[in-house]
């Protein structure tokens, strides 16, 4: 998106991550912290690159994080972070029963 008040938004996009490599990140999190902080409890979808430009692969590992035979994270505890891009926006509202936070900001208080 190129968001000039966020750092990575200053930074090319290489790639999408995979479906597994989203999992992935919660898998290892799990891992390292669990013996640390207990649980892990909560998962959100934000920071380097808008999720709903890869909304295949984040609906896909979405679907892996809630399922019980998957990582069993509760629906409710899962949230995708978006600037609002508007067609994956009503893709994701539709296919998913996790939470959506959309960000307002801008980088000048100019409406």
């Amino acid at each position: 998106m190129n968001c000039q008040f966020c750092y990575t938004g200053r930074m090319s996009l290489r790639r999408n991550l995979t479906t597994a490599e989203i999992v992935e990140q919660a898998v290892f999190a799990r891992r390292l912290l669990s013996n640390e902080v207990g649980s892990i409890t909560n998962v959100v979808f934000m920071g380097m690159g808008e999720p709903l430009h890869n909304i295949e692969n984040v609906i896909k590992a979405i679907d892996i994080m809630v399922h019980e035979q998957g990582l069993y994270f509760s629906p409710c505890k899962v949230t995708v972070s978006t600037s609002g891009l508007v067609p994956p926006l009503k893709r994701f509202l539709h296919e998913s029963n996790c939470a959506l936070a959309v960000s307002l900001n801008a980088t000048t208080d100019e409406h």
